[in-house]
């Protein structure tokens, strides 16, 4: 098919000539953005300097004719200032601006924009707009140019340049004529009225001057140009062939920076193996160069997603931006190349951009699909449901990609199994009449009302000690870290905060998450406090950020903030969470994309919360157990009385029949009335189960479980309502179960035979090998082995003391052993003990009160040993050894180099890599003698050295041996 030919339209004879045009002179530099988000950037600053002129040059301008100035202007001042505008010396009028206060969350400046009309007085080829900024007296006031524009006369000809021309006069007029001066033969003349459908112009030349006429009451352009005058395009880049368009519509549509796409890949073929989704995976660059003419416009994201959606609608289901973002998209600032533009994946950033609130960015934009959308307006008629549900991976760097995917695949090993995924944690801020310790439990109100399967742990701020200047909860913050460390489903933070912390009292920091070391468990983190979630600064690493790249741990995702945020509008956010977070919809619990969609449509309000964002995968499923239990009680719970309690493995009502493994039971006293401090406000009253009755396991078989125990005799005997939790893994650890039940009495006091003989206490370090007072490393495991033939009561304190002067309880350490409540262990971790003689008292009661105590001496050395052996295999080898090393210690952070070096010392390979949350045993190096170098290495003894530095406890061992290739 033939392209597009230039037409040419007639010339006209009739109408007013016209020998001037009406040219602009614009000046827009974008150069602040106060608030560091939206799309408005402010030009020139107004701040010691309170006066600047802007001089351009101009051929041909009329003298004595009129010109029209429009000015937008911005001021922050806590009085009323004013700008004055003139133009060539003559003063045009003065912009009066609004006031703003010093408060940190309210407008960084008020906008005014006005339009002055005056006169060119003299000919001249030079034209200087003056800003004077008046500052009534406010030292600290400050002024930005957003930006103004000329409306002048100049003189119709061509110039030394391609002029482009059009008169207003012409709007009047039915048609008019165009005189051009120093035309030639040469010249052409086009009509660009319709940039995309230019047309040649007719026009009758006469000496050195072209009339045509036109039609009139339109305004109509022009460019007159000689070919001498013509640019030369410049092609940037080669464009390779593609074809979005012929791609089906997947489940999940992953769009990411280039430089990524062999990480996003890696994802996509998980959740095609492991999920059965169907994926694409699709660069930003592809999605410009088919969607937006090669521009990186946010947009043809959304365009895109729009066009597989209406392809094949309700197939769509999640987005996931794999890269991070930044508020400056434009690269205004010239922070980075071109080429390191390219790698980020844009967000969309609100139109206001003075306001620390109100201005947002927002990957919901993404999300909006139907076909009624349209433009967003931002504000409370122009809010739009999501479609899908979007997500973010916020990479900045290789190694960060890495992680982000490491980590998803991770999640969803059998090794992640565990009790921790049926607990949620609420923590929340104190002050403000207790409003954010309110909320919070209110939302573990709306939780318990619905299920008793999760255990509910709470935070509050006001129930921990405060101390020093500035103010420190330090005990709050070391029990969020134990929580971390033991693993929940989900961490729910409510309070003040900012970029890098929670709280005043600092309970959550940027050292805290590098101290993290939880791979195996990581929680979905939901922040309800300002900006912890700033993903579009690159300058700034938010706490949301690290948390879920930090190869250590820290969260499989976040649920976080971008902006500051109304404590109001984030409790019906959280609200909506947990309407649908818990429940299962057509048997199967939802994903990330799913809760984040229809946590968004529930509880948007205005603009507010559109700045709440999914740091994460949006087509992950959080580890929910995969089956219910239920569980049944013959009896009321009675003081010194045996219980029974006894469950079932479901799957809805139907029996699974083919569990068998082991199920852990925590029963509880009656609901704690407890009490916060009262530090800053009021003591605030709420409510947690903390009398524990027994923890324990036991067999399930079939599906099935009975469990018996012995009640402690000082529970609460008035009677009321406990709690029964259980969770059930199968042996292979391919499947788990939870349940929970508050169906059960727990009060009164049974008729039973006094036991008067106190638990026998055995103690060890690391394993049962350990000998009295022998060294160990300084952070050691504490086995306490507890057998008693009524139970041991956790009612009671159990009590770790330390040289007489640190005591530590372990109650929730203690677990009954499997089918027995007459037995039980506790293992507690000894973290990093200074160098020293200790001796270690263990006490303990059992259900009646019987108290016993055991005590262990031992000894910390300065140095303590990292690698505890060497494998190296096959050994002699043929053509491929394995090194390996096996640590003392589980789970540290080391940082390992491996050498081999010939028998003269020639080194052969070398190789180090970091290793977080490190297993028992490590591979270091895995050496093919023939194929790693460019030829086979002879046969000989070969020496290879590890040099293992602990990053945990800043120490460093350095260990050897031979290898040996035969002949």
């Amino acid at each position: 098919q033939a392209g597009l030919r230039l037409p040419t339209y007639p010339s006209g004879n009739s109408g007013t000539i016209q020998t001037a045009f009406d040219d602009y002179i614009f000046r827009e530099s974008e150069i602040y953005n106060r608030v560091q988000s939206g799309r408005e950037w402010w030009g020139e600053y107004f701040g010691n300097q309170t006066r600047q002129d802007f001089s351009a040059d101009l051929e041909g301008l009329l003298p004595n004719s009129p010109v029209k100035v429009t000015v937008a202007s911005v001021a922050a001042a806590q009085v009323t200032t004013k700008f004055v505008v003139g133009v060539n010396g003559q003063t045009l009028g003065e912009q009066t601006m609004g006031t703003v206060t010093s408060y940190r969350y309210d407008s960084k400046g008020l906008r005014t924009q006005k339009t002055y009309d005056g006169q060119l007085s003299n000919a001249t080829t030079r034209v200087t707009t003056s800003l004077n900024f008046d500052k009534a007296g406010q030292a600290n006031a400050e002024g930005y140019l957003d930006f103004f524009g000329l409306q002048l006369q100049r003189s119709l000809r061509l110039y030394t340049q391609p002029t482009l021309f059009q008169s207003l006069a012409s709007l009047t007029q039915d048609s008019v004529r165009y005189q051009i001066g120093q035309a030639s033969a040469q010249m052409q003349l086009w009509d660009i009225t319709n940039p995309q459908r230019p047309a040649a112009q007719s026009f009758r030349l006469s000496g050195t001057e072209a009339l045509f006429g036109t039609s009139g009451r339109v305004l109509r352009r022009f460019v007159a140009f000689s070919e001498t005058q013509l640019l030369t395009p410049i092609s940037s880049q080669p464009i390779s062939n593609q074809n979005l368009r012929a791609v089906a519509t997947p489940n999940l549509l992953i769009i990411t920076s280039p430089i990524w796409f062999k990480q996003a890949q890696r994802l996509a073929t998980f959740r095609r193996q492991n999920d059965g989704l169907e994926v694409i995976v699709v660069t930003t660059n592809q999605v410009y160069n088919e969607f937006a003419s090669g521009q990186a416009d946010p947009t043809a994201i959304r365009d895109y997603a729009k066009f597989l959606n209406n392809r094949q609608p309700n197939t769509l289901k999640y987005l996931l931006l794999f890269g991070d973002a930044t508020y400056d998209y434009k690269n205004n600032l010239k922070a980075f190349s071109p080429l390191e533009m390219t790698y980020f994946v844009p967000s969309y950033e609100s139109r206001e951009s003075g306001h620390p609130v109100l201005s947002f960015t927002s990957d919901d934009y993404f999300g909006f699909l139907k076909p009624t959308d349209g433009e967003w307006i931002e504000d409370f008629s122009g809010n739009h449901l999501l479609d899908i549900g979007v997500g973010r991976l916020p990479v900045k760097t290789t190694a960060e990609a890495e992680t982000a995917v490491d980590k998803l695949i991770r999640y969803v090993a059998k090794r992640g199994r565990g009790k921790w995924r049926q607990k949620i944690a609420f923590v929340a801020d104190d002050g403000d009449a207790n409003l954010h310790q309110q909320d919070a439990e209110n939302l573990s109100t709306q939780i318990a009302s619905k299920t008793a399967s999760y255990e509910l742990q709470k935070v509050y701020v006001d129930a921990f000690p405060q101390i020093g200047t500035p103010i420190h909860a330090p005990e709050a913050s070391k029990t969020i870290d134990r929580l971390i460390d033991e693993g929940v489903l989900i961490m729910n933070y409510t309070g003040h905060g900012g970029i890098s912390i929670w709280a005043d009292e600092q309970i959550v920091t940027l050292q805290n998450i590098l101290n993290w070391r939880n791979l195996d468990n990581l929680p979905l983190m939901i922040t309800a406090t300002c900006e912890f979630g700033r993903y579009d600064n690159p300058g700034e690493v938010s706490g949301a950020e690290l948390a879920v790249l930090s190869p250590r741990g820290g969260a499989i995702a976040m649920l976080t903030t971008a902006r500051p945020v109304y404590a109001s509008t984030n409790f019906l956010l959280n609200e909506a969470f947990y309407e649908s977070a818990l429940e299962r919809t057509s048997g199967d619990v939802p994903r990330l994309g799913d809760l984040m969609r229809m946590t968004k449509n529930k509880s948007f309000s205005g603009v507010f919360n559109r700045n709440f964002t999914l740091l994460g995968d949006p087509s992950l499923r959080l580890n929910y157990p995969d089956y219910d239990v239920e569980i049944t009680t013959q009896d009321t719970l009675k003081a010194g009385g045996k219980a029974r309690i006894s469950g079932q493995v479901k799957l809805g009502k139907v029996l699974v029949n083919d569990f068998n493994g082991v199920a852990s039971i925590s029963v509880y006293d009656k609901e704690n009335q407890l009490m916060t401090l009262g530090i800053e406000d009021a003591k605030m009253p709420y409510k947690q189960f903390k009398s524990k009755i027994f923890e324990g396991k036991v067999s399930v078989k079939n599906g099935l479980f009975v469990v018996d125990f012995v009640v402690p005799k000082n529970i609460d005997t008035k009677l009321g309502n406990g709690l029964i939790q259980v969770y059930a893994i199968k042996a292979d650890t391919s499947a788990d179960a939870m349940g929970g039940t508050k169906q059960v009495w727990v009060g009164g006091t049974a008729l039973s035979s006094p036991d008067t003989k106190p638990p026998v206490v055995q103690l060890y370090l690391n394993d049962q090998n350990f000998v009295e007072g022998s060294q160990i490393d300084d952070s050691p495991l504490l086995i306490a082995q507890l057998t008693d033939d009524s139970g041991i009561n956790l009612l009671q304190p159990v009590s770790l003391t330390l040289n007489d002067t640190l005591t530590l309880l372990v109650n929730d350490y203690f677990t009954a052993n499997q089918d027995s409540y007459q037995s039980g262990r506790i293992n507690y971790l000894l973290k990093k003990l200074p160098a020293g003689d200790y001796v270690l008292r263990l006490k303990v009661a059992d259900i009646y009160n019987n108290w016993s105590e055991g005590t262990l001496g031992f000894k910390v050395g300065k140095e303590s040993a990292i690698v505890k052996s060497v494998i190296a295999y096959p050994n002699p080898f043929v053509e491929q050894a394995t090194l390996q090393v096996e640590l003392v210690n589980e789970g540290e952070d080391v940082e390992v180099t491996t050498t081999i070096f010939d028998v003269s010392g020639n080194l052969i390979r070398s190789e180090t890599q970091t290793i977080y949350n490190s297993d028992a045993i490590l591979t270091t190096m895995t050496w093919n003698a023939a194929t790693q170098h460019r030829q086979p290495v002879p046969a000989g003894v070969y020496v290879y050295r590890i040099v293992m530095k602990s990053l945990t406890r800043q120490q460093t061992q350095t260990v050897g041996g031979k290898l040996i290739k035969p002949k």
